[in-house]
């Protein structure tokens, strides 16, 4: 229960870019419930996965539906979901619905959002290995920390020259596309450096620290696709299908999310990056947006309204100023009913 199980299936069709294929799965459990539309994604070596995080105990059956004929009206082996026995696992990260306020796990556990910045946690273990990366990471759960905020990928920039040689973690050992920064292929992504984030999130995840996960960082020289594009979508998409069984995700759709209004003049992009992860997302996690606008805190933008929690980075001189603000906030509290 609440943890993901991979199904692999082979598609012997030749397609010149296979994570462009639609697949999708639907669940149902014996009682009747069901998780529909839980998109799979491409895995390498002809091989594509849905992976599956049941949510009851009992016994759960799965059938797919594709573009590819090979991959469509498969029906998937059906599991007995046991019991979690891990304390943990909670289930999936959301708003407490009794107390809009505040969070919670869907089995009902209450969550204290107290978060760690480490953007560059990705890169780390790419470079580290798991070992040291697991040490890390238990030393931040031995501090109380129940929270990492990341991204997918970021290219230069989280380095200082006056840094030792062993933490410089720029630009990254693996780059999230095909190709290079330089010279991408936004049409295929890189499988290895998605298996090896996988261990990046299983850990987390099993651990019960959140994953506040930036899909995109708009200020760390990393050449995306064309905003709006097919290999745009594809790269989105793959991201949210890959990592929404782990019930520890909250989505964001960037760092430093205002360089996009800087650029763009209008909140449009990030509106349809919402509209994006919640549509493609079966588990229906949270959904936020860093600095939606450059220095709005205390304010509401347009992005924000659509946000399930509002993410501002703030900064103060001295530890007085956040508590100051976290109650300012509380007074101030906006119609969306949610901060963060």
């Amino acid at each position: 229960q609440h943890h993901a199980h991979d199904f692999a299936l082979k598609g012997d069709t030749k397609h010149e870019t296979p994570f462009f294929v639609d697949l999708r799965a639907a669940f149902t459990h014996e009682s009747g419930e069901r998780i529909e539309n839980l998109p799979g994604f491409y895995d390498g070596d002809g091989t594509w996965k849905v992976r599956f995080a049941p949510n009851l105990e009992g016994k759960w059956s799965g059938v797919t539906a594709s573009n590819d004929p090979k991959l469509d009206g498969v029906k998937l082996p059906a599991v007995e979901c046991v019991a979690n026995d891990n304390r943990a696992v909670c289930g999936v990260m959301g708003i407490d619905p009794e107390y809009s306020h505040r969070f919670a796990w869907s089995d009902g556990t209450p969550y204290i959002y107290l978060g760690f910045e480490c953007d560059w946690l990705f890169a780390y273990h790419q470079r580290a290995g798991d070992e040291k990366f697991r040490k890390a990471m238990d030393l931040l759960d031995e501090r109380g920390f129940n929270c990492i905020i990341m991204n997918v990928y970021a290219h230069l920039g989280f380095s200082r020259d006056q840094d030792p040689a062993e933490h410089f973690f720029d630009p990254p050992d693996m780059y999230v596309f095909e190709g290079t920064n330089d010279q991408p292929d936004h049409s295929r992504l890189n499988l290895e450096f998605f298996k090896d984030f996988d261990q990046v999130m299983s850990y987390l995840h099993a651990k019960g620290i959140v994953v506040h996960l930036m899909i995109q960082v708009q200020n760390k020289e990393v050449k995306w696709p064309r905003r709006m594009t097919a290999e745009d979508d594809m790269y989105w998409r793959y991201v949210v299908a890959r990592y929404q069984a782990y019930g520890n995700i909250v989505w964001d759709t960037s760092k430093e999310s205002y360089n996009l209004l800087n650029d763009l003049a209008e909140h449009a992009y990030v509106l349809d990056r919402i509209n994006l992860i919640r549509t493609n997302d079966a588990y229906a996690h949270l959904v936020t947006v860093h600095d939606s606008e450059n220095e709005s805190w205390g304010s509401v933008s347009e992005a924000d309204e659509a946000s399930d929690f509002i993410s501002d980075q703030i900064h103060f001189g001295e530890p007085d100023g956040y508590n100051r603000e976290a109650i300012r906030r509380w007074r101030d509290r906006t119609a969306t009913g949610n901060l963060a």
